[in-house]
């Protein structure tokens, strides 16, 4: 299981199929087991700042007619780094739970322009420093971060095919006998803020 501080926004996906769409969100986030033991050790370092970790995109099953997307993208099931349980989106939010300036990224060449983008850049350095500290790579010009393990040795980590109410339901095994761990995936946090 993963630290309490750090939050999950809504991540919603749309299962598509003959008969219907539907619409679904959760506000949990899989991810392997070691790679959340790695993201608790960055968020406690944050916590002594007062900061938190807010994670908008992680682990998706790998299944043909699932969609996910953020509040900034909508994005198909290709095969991803996100389908090994060793990738997620994450930005800092304060003690409260409110956004930090953080930068936008585009074509530009990241420029700075003003004051409030120096301190969106010291929000995302400071991101980028814990992170990578503590196993992760960015991938330049996002909020994307990789299990720095699983670019290097892409088949230790298999693509995974599990829906989140199967999840759901080893979630819940789990927590009846902790020995159960059958799809390697643990949920980091059930708190959403959004």
């Amino acid at each position: 299981m993963g630290n309490k501080n750090i939050r999950v926004a809504a991540i919603r996906w749309r299962i598509e199929n003959s008969e219907e769409q539907q619409t679904q969100k959760t506000a949990r986030a899989y991810l392997l087991q070691h790679v959340i033991s790695a993201l608790n050790n960055a968020q406690r370092e944050l916590e002594k700042e007062g900061l938190n970790l807010l994670i908008s995109d992680c682990y998706r099953p790998a299944l043909p007619n699932i969609k996910f997307w953020t509040p900034c993208h909508e994005t198909t099931n290709s095969s991803s780094s996100h389908h090994r349980g060793t990738a997620l989106d994450i930005v800092l939010v304060d003690g409260e739970g409110s956004y930090l300036t953080m930068p936008s990224f585009s074509n530009d060449e990241h420029a700075l322009h003003n004051e409030r983008e120096e301190v969106a850049l010291a929000h995302f350095n400071k991101l980028l420093k814990i992170m990578h500290k503590h196993g992760f790579t960015n991938q330049p010009g996002s909020y994307h971060f990789n299990w720095t393990d699983a670019i290097e040795h892409p088949e230790k980590y298999p693509v995974l095919s599990h829906s989140f109410p199967e999840l759901e339901n080893a979630q819940n095994r789990q927590k009846q006998d902790p020995a159960d761990e059958e799809n390697g995936l643990s949920c980091s946090t059930q708190e959403n803020i959004s």
